[in-house]
């Protein structure tokens, strides 16, 4: 089995080049570990120039060279030279879409088509092209991938067989370490009751992170939070919060291990109900006790005592019982990269060509 996998280059401003746990290298690395030859083209948007990585971990051609015949031929080139058993289309049919374009060839192979997002709340029903790609890649998936539940239950289009496929964690980097060593490493105090957050700061959870900073006014606790969102000016008025700014994701490690409660304070709407948060099972292989809302099923994977409400003054005092009453989440291996890979591969066997 070869598999060859298209994903985007760029991903929240950041060149993923330069972040080996980006998403799509989480993915190649456990297929290889599972005696899977894989290949990356991760789609360049920002510039006209094709790049090859020096240290061989993918090649990311520009839907943006003016010469779309001669881009076409090195496409097609590496495609035949490669000769995937399958293409896995990640990050959707924008994705899919330009490369698509770059090399039609793509859609000739067997299709994994991995959906991260409900992608009706991403763009309007009138934008032909991604809808037309989002329909293309889903009906010709021999394997349609979905992070939740509740997105593969929501999807009536697929084509092939279906299976949930949420963010894993790399356990060699999401693991407990000594929480003083942690402080100490973030500037922190060591003597300090410490409630986290580690994520982008947006529509999402601002009005519940205001709400809970709000609320806990007389609680004696400090709020750590990590995001690479610029800071937001109403954090200022909180004195009780310690801005650590942006951090690679092996650092994020430190962060969660540092805290003695995480939280993820989503508010539902058309995106979360269908989302899985990427630090949900980092914070589970870190040991850290969390908050979640309940946004969906979590595919049944989160133990009900780390499950609060949307009512946020309920939320707060789900902080005050569980820093009264910390418990350790399990860690469960069979949730990493390798563990989740596992079950595809075991799925993509069984399948047809």
């Amino acid at each position: 089995m070869r598999v060859l996998i298209v994903g985007n280059r760029y991903s929240s401003n950041m060149d993923v080049g330069k972040s080996p746990e980006y998403r799509t290298f989480k993915i190649a690395g456990a297929l290889g570990e599972h005696g899977i030859d894989c290949q990356i083209w991760l789609v360049n948007y920002k510039n006209g120039e094709h790049y090859t990585d020096p240290n061989g971990r993918f090649f990311s051609p520009s839907a943006r060279n003016p010469n779309w015949l001669k881009t076409r031929r090195i496409l097609r080139r590496q495609l035949s030279d490669f000769n995937p058993t399958h293409v896995w289309f990640t990050n959707g049919p924008i994705v899919g879409l330009v490369a698509y374009l770059i090399c039609p060839a793509l859609l000739s192979k067997p299709i994994i088509y991995e959906q991260l997002d409900n992608y009706d709340t991403y763009f309007p029903k009138w934008l032909l092209p991604f809808s037309w790609m989002h329909r293309a890649l889903n009906r010709r998936s021999i394997l349609s991938l979905y992070v939740t539940k509740e997105l593969m239950s929501h999807d009536l289009l697929s084509g092939g067989e279906q299976m949930v496929f949420p963010n894993g964690f790399d356990p060699a980097v999401f693991k407990p370490m000594e929480q003083n060593t942690c402080r100490q490493l973030l500037g922190l105090e060591e003597h300090q009751t410490y409630v986290g957050y580690a994520g982008s700061l947006d529509v999402r959870v601002n009005d519940n992170l205001q709400q809970i900073l709000q609320l806990s006014k007389t609680l004696e606790v400090r709020f750590a939070i990590a995001s690479n969102s610029t800071q937001p000016e109403w954090l200022a008025q909180y004195p009780n919060v310690d801005w650590l700014g942006g951090k690679s994701i092996s650092e994020v490690a430190t962060v969660i291990n540092a805290c003695d409660l995480m939280l993820i304070p989503n508010r539902q709407d058309d995106f979360t109900q269908y989302c899985f948060p990427s630090k949900l099972l980092e914070y589970m292989g870190c040991g850290t006790p969390f908050l979640i809302t309940p946004i969906n099923s979590l595919n049944g994977m989160v133990p009900e005592q780390y499950i609060s409400s949307f009512d946020m003054q309920h939320f707060v005092a789900d902080i005050e019982r569980a820093l009264a009453n910390p418990q350790s989440p399990a860690r469960n291996e069979d949730f990493s990269w390798q563990g989740l890979l596992a079950g595809v591969v075991q799925r993509l066997q069984g399948i047809e060509p």
